[in-house]
């Protein structure tokens, strides 16, 4: 191994590490757990995120989940998450574009409620959103976001995933670099795994807005 990829990989889990430790401290009552990783050779990157919500353990109505979730696309567009930078149009097939200054960042289809999954101890119930294109979506993408809430015996937990072949335009054409794949990580992965922090947040708020 080179310097100069032993310095990368330093400053990637330095920058790894510092995030880690400031979600711990914001969003300890959440207890917050986020992972990113990008298969280098096919070029898709996957992440996924839990944390326990405060809710009462109840019947949650299944429009009520499909409503919060769905609302994401949209939500992304709110100032106090954006800054005033993102703007949220819904097309005319169901879907919502997220522009950004000078471009989409991200276009949207519509959502899709899955089938629930039911098991003797937890009942999972999802909507995925699926990510058609924009500036942040690579060639060959053909990945969706898919929230889940999962009410069991421990209580209610919420989980979101990138999943199904996202390929980020940040890391180019497969197979990916070590530089590239380090800038992903980086940056992107990061602000993502913000983001969806503060979508958590956001769900427990409105359900318990919703259900009290």
């Amino acid at each position: 191994i080179s310097a100069k990829q032993w310095l990368m990989a330093m400053w990637q889990r330095f920058l790894s590490l510092v995030f880690v430790i400031h979600l711990s401290i914001v969003s300890g009552v959440h207890h917050f757990r986020w992972g990113a990783w990008i298969d280098r050779q096919s070029g898709i990157a996957n992440s996924l995120e839990t944390s326990r919500c405060h809710v009462a353990s109840r019947s949650i109505p299944d429009n009520t989940i499909c409503h919060v979730f769905s609302q994401y696309p949209v939500w992304l567009s709110r100032r106090t998450i954006s800054f005033g930078l993102m703007q949220a149009k819904e097309t005319q097939h169901g879907g919502t574009n997220v522009r950004i200054l000078f471009g989409d960042a991200l276009r949207f289809g519509r959502h899709e409620v899955l089938p629930s999954v039911r098991t003797a101890s937890q009942t999972k119930r999802s909507v995925s959103i699926p990510m058609v294109g924009g500036f942040m979506v690579g060639s060959n993408s053909t990945g969706h976001l898919e929230f889940s809430l999962i009410q069991g015996r421990n209580g209610v937990e919420l989980e979101t995933r990138i999943a199904s072949g996202y390929r980020p335009s940040l890391t180019g054409a497969p197979p990916v670099n070590k530089l590239r794949a380090c800038a992903y990580r980086c940056s992107q992965s990061l602000v993502h795994a913000y983001v969806m922090w503060r979508f958590h947040c956001y769900v427990e708020a409105e359900l318990a807005r919703r259900l009290y």
